[in-house]
């Protein structure tokens, strides 16, 4: 079975693309072993790897851009592209991507916080669109669909209602942020444009179409191969959702317990009354230990030694009591300060 891979990508003299996965043939996930793609055409990037399997598998996998000048490999955000492969009923499978640049704004949400907090929302609804013989796989992302609201597909072929809005194939919500869709575009002739709408699945009508030109469906008439087009973004508002929060640095937050400069024991009051007066997002610095130059610089709240090691700064020692005796750690306490904590443990 083959597997071919095209991006479109624009790089400058000394970059080049390559495609890190979790097989032998894209490095296993070390990036220095991926599989480096040949230049093609005005921007794409084109290559193709064998495989052989007797048996289905899950290949995950991720663009990386690598520079010459610097040896530096930068990847491509995220980590959701998923091929479930066949190789019994496939011959050929054809992967038609595009670049999931670090800087998008889209990202932005489909990180966690608003994920499971901030647009968490009860499931959109979904309507089956099965297809028993297929050729092209079309999936988008659409963090910023409006809620109760689902994507779908219409193009200039028969197969995809010839840019009728009265029937548009609607697309269902798969494989975590993708929206996907399976169509039989054997009998088209030629290259097929189509583009994304948004569908109102409660009343059955369609919306409006995304904004931008025509996407472009290659036709590859041959048997037993799949074309699947990841088509990123779906080009609609991306800046409709608005939040409101509040930013307050750690030492700003008093309580009657607090020594009056600042204790992680305050962030739950502080989260309770964000919580009380209907903000949904809070900010604050400092947080993480900086002791890391031991100078004047390590005052800065920004140069964190780690995402997970807290500020010793800011922790109320008085309210967290001594080590019991019976403690198997007490051991550790120096003999000449028998009173002193020297181990903390924290629960948040």
């Amino acid at each position: 079975m083959k597997i071919y891979f095209k991006l479109p990508y624009y790089t400058y003299w000394g970059q080049k693309l390559m495609v890190s996965g979790n097989i032998p043939e894209l490095g296993n996930g070390d990036v220095t072993k991926a599989l480096s793609l040949n230049f093609h055409a005005t921007e794409d990037w084109i290559g193709e790897i064998e495989i052989d399997r007797n048996a289905a598998i899950e290949l995950t996998y991720k663009y990386v851009l690598y520079t010459e000048q610097d040896g530096q490999y930068t990847q491509e955000w995220g980590g959701d592209r998923l091929l479930v492969l066949d190789p019994t009923k496939t011959d050929h499978f054809f992967c038609f991507d595009s670049w999931n640049a670090p800087g998008s704004l889209e990202n932005v949400f489909l990180t966690t916080p608003f994920q499971e907090v901030l647009l968490k929302t009860e499931k959109n609804t979904e309507i089956s669109n099965p297809t028993k013989k297929y050729t092209h796989i079309f999936k988008v992302k659409a963090p910023l669909l409006p809620k109760n609201k689902s994507l779908c597909l219409v193009g200039d072929c028969d197969a995809l209602g010839k840019w009728s809005t009265n029937s548009p194939i609607i697309l269902n919500r798969t494989d975590g942020n993708w929206w996907s869709t399976a169509i039989d575009l054997s009998k088209a002739k030629a290259e097929v444009h189509y583009k994304y709408g948004i569908y109102d699945p409660d009343d059955k009508r369609f919306l409006y179409f995304e904004s931008g030109p025509d996407r472009i469906a290659t036709i590859i008439n041959s048997k037993k191969t799949i074309v699947q087009l990841s088509d990123g973004f779906v080009r609609i508002e991306n800046n409709s959702w608005k939040g409101a929060g509040v930013s307050l640095p750690v030492f700003s937050i008093r309580t009657k317990k607090s020594l009056g400069v600042g204790d992680f024991a305050d962030i739950k009051l502080f989260v309770d009354w964000a919580e009380k007066v209907g903000l949904k997002l809070i900010q604050v610095l400092p947080l993480n230990d900086t002791t890391g130059t031991y100078t004047d610089a390590d005052v800065l709240p920004y140069a964190a030694i780690s995402a997970f090691a807290l500020d010793p700064l800011f922790l109320n020692l008085q309210s967290m009591g001594k080590l019991p005796d019976s403690n198997p750690l007490q051991k550790n306490l120096r003999p000449d300060k028998p009173n002193g904590i020297h181990w903390i443990w924290l629960h948040f």
